[in-house]
């Protein structure tokens, strides 16, 4: 439960300035500090809730005894809807575009998504970034997707929101899926992991 100054004790009140926040729980009461990130992908600042400590009237703050990760040495990536048109990406379309398939697939995804992940990977050589042909073969997919999938464009779009956070020690994780953009995996028929062991 989450509890408004004037509803807690006034030796844990003093605690809840601006930018943090108090937790009550069975009579215990925990202190948090909001912060936000701006992610590429997402239209607004990603809101944090960090734990500070617990707070007792004896003691004041009981630090936490959990490792903190500074947020400046986390890479973000965009991951949702880049992973979506590699893995529903259609044989079909693959063999009309012929050996250079996978250039023109990897620059239409990183065309409407810059962020995107597959700038990473080892085969991404950008050598059709630019290429006019590009935006026609991702509206060619888009209808392809749709078609099999029943989910349109925005609904792919949509996905830009799921982000990959690579952590200084090699870690990767998934950012919050929320409900459309779960709704939009379940009518593709696929899953995402929160953490990923080995980044495709």
């Amino acid at each position: 439960m989450t509890g408004k100054a004037k509803e807690l004790p006034d030796w844990a009140a003093k605690y809840q300035t601006r930018g943090h926040l108090i937790r009550e729980n069975n009579g215990h009461y925990y202190l948090y500090r909001r912060t936000s990130k701006r992610i590429p992908g997402l239209k607004y600042p990603k809101q944090y809730e960090v734990y500070v400590g617990r707070i007792t009237e004896a003691d004041g703050i009981v630090p936490g005894k959990r490792i903190l990760i500074d947020v400046s040495e986390i890479q973000v990536y965009e991951y949702g809807y880049s992973l979506v048109m590699i893995e529903l990406c259609p044989e079909e379309w693959k063999r009309n575009m012929g050996s250079n398939w996978k250039n023109i697939l990897m620059a239409a995804i990183v065309d409407a998504s810059p962020e995107s992940y597959v700038k990473k990977l080892p085969e991404f050589d950008g050598s059709c970034i630019g290429d006019p042909c590009v935006k026609v073969q991702r509206t060619t997919l888009y209808r392809k997707i749709r078609e099999k999938y029943d989910a349109d464009k925005d609904e792919l779009l949509r996905l830009k929101g799921i982000c990959m956070l690579e952590f200084t020690n090699g870690k990767r994780m998934i950012s919050k899926i929320n409900e459309s953009q779960m709704a939009t995996l379940k009518k593709l028929g696929m899953e995402i992991e929160t953490v990923l062991e080995v980044c495709p």
